[in-house]
């Protein structure tokens, strides 16, 4: 499924991670100092999906409910402990509640907030 000949490259750790997990783990590795979380938005079994890709194509629809984000929280926690001076800033969490992560490291903005921060719009 990947030839020789393809411009794959295999990475030793994280594998077998979500994507967004993995991409956020290999930015550390190369020395991200401050990292935007955008789409990161976990999910919960009892109300719709809050991901702000949900409605568009080759996405679930807007009515899809949420299933279990065990395995990126479990991620998630890695990668804040792994790389304490890297600040992560998650942007536009959906719940009332932020996720418990005892992690000095881990701030949450709005959208608004990012573009004011990274003076864009």
């Amino acid at each position: 499924y990947v030839k020789d000949s393809d411009t794959i490259k295999n990475i030793d750790f994280p594998r077998r991670w979500a994507a967004g997990t993995t991409a956020i783990h290999l930015a550390c590795q190369k020395g991200a100092k401050e990292i935007y979380m955008l789409g990161f938005d976990l999910s919960s079994y009892d109300k719709p999906i809050n991901n702000i890709y949900k409605g568009t194509d080759y996405y679930y629809p807007e009515h899809t409910r949420g299933f279990n984000p065990v395995n990126w929280m479990n991620q998630l926690k890695t990668v804040f402990g792994e790389f304490p001076d890297t600040q992560f800033y998650w942007v536009d969490w959906a719940y009332d509640t932020p996720p418990c992560y005892n992690h000095n490291n881990v701030g949450y903005l709005t959208k608004t907030e990012l573009c004011d921060t990274l003076k864009i719009l």
